[in-house]
């Protein structure tokens, strides 16, 4: 961080601490691989005497796939209805946010911590409760569909001549029927928090949990969010399907492949995002090649393993 930079965060930290920050800190180490996180903002603890506020102030290289005041209003009426930390403020200007600093009793969610199955629930259980704000007074969302999102990344990716023209018209080909193929059966459009890292989850000691990180969220099919936190969260086939069941509270094969398509898609959303970052951010200290390689490998294998069978369930005859 620049030392401009930070006497900007810093003044904006002082709006809500009563003075200037005695310690301004980040509470962890930005990367980009093997996890993403801390990668699309600076996250910073401002201190004085006994105040804290959280700020994040995202950073000019993923503005091409974040939307920045969109992302504070989703995380203003998640903070509203608890499920997210409480909001102080939103500048446009930096753009930044500064929260609520949760205290020592909230930790970051591990991937042991979702093997427990009271603590999955109460993470879906969150996830769902956002889709509650889909019809929230005076609230436009926007689109957080990954196929739309797909369609603006891929023409990049092709700009870019990073890849093979032959495989990214394989990819182009596998995005349109997996559209074309949950579009036949009807999609339900709800706000959704678009990620399932688990840095965006902070559990409290008594089991609470609230959601950071709104960069995706948006209107989309629920299957979406359902299909990122089985990819995120589980290790084989079998333990998706008993998270789906958890989710659902019933088991439909058809709905499951729609929301392992959805996972398979996020995948090569995050592989090219972070591809372009790759090629275009000044910040070379990041391994953001890396991530890409991982993620558009994983999609490439379950792409090349049984993706038609998917895509052939999703519309199978109940």
């Amino acid at each position: 961080m620049t030392a401009e930079r930070e006497d900007r965060l810093s003044a904006l930290a002082s709006r809500w601490l009563g003075g200037k920050p005695s310690r301004m800190a980040t509470p962890f180490v930005a990367i980009a691989s093997p996890s993403w996180r801390g990668v699309d903002a600076e996250i910073i603890r401002a201190e004085r005497g006994e105040q804290a506020v959280m700020i994040k102030a995202w950073l000019p290289d993923t503005r091409f796939y974040i939307d920045t005041d969109h992302a504070s209003r989703v995380t203003c009426a998640a903070a509203e209805h608890r499920l997210a930390p409480a909001v102080h403020e939103y500048a446009a200007e930096y753009p930044a946010l500064v929260m609520e600093a949760l205290g020592d009793e909230w930790r970051v969610a591990r991937l042991e911590d979702v093997d427990e199955s009271g603590t999955r629930e109460a993470i879906f259980a969150a996830f769902k409760s956002l889709e509650r704000l889909t019809t929230r007074p005076h609230c436009q969302w926007g689109c957080a569909a990954v196929n739309h999102q797909l369609g603006e990344l891929l023409p990049q990716a092709a700009s870019a001549g990073r890849f093979p023209a032959t495989q990214l018209a394989h990819w182009r080909d596998f995005v349109a029927r997996a559209t074309a193929a949950i579009r036949a059966v009807g999609v339900d459009q709800r706000l959704i928090h678009g990620d399932a890292n688990l840095s965006n989850l902070m559990l409290h000691d008594n089991g609470s949990v609230r959601l950071l990180d709104f960069d995706m969220a948006g209107l989309a099919d629920p299957f979406q969010q359902l299909g990122c936190c089985l990819m995120e969260y589980c290790d084989s086939e079998a333990t998706a399907r008993e998270a789906f069941e958890q989710w659902c509270g019933y088991f439909d094969e058809r709905e499951y492949q729609r929301a392992m398509v959805y996972a398979m898609l996020d995948d090569l959303r995050w592989g090219l995002i972070a591809q372009r970052l790759s090629d275009l951010s000044p910040r070379r200290y990041q391994e953001f090649g890396k991530y890409a390689s991982w993620r558009l490998w994983r999609f490439s294998t379950w792409l090349e393993r049984d993706s038609a069978a998917r895509l052939r369930a999703i519309g199978a005859a109940r």
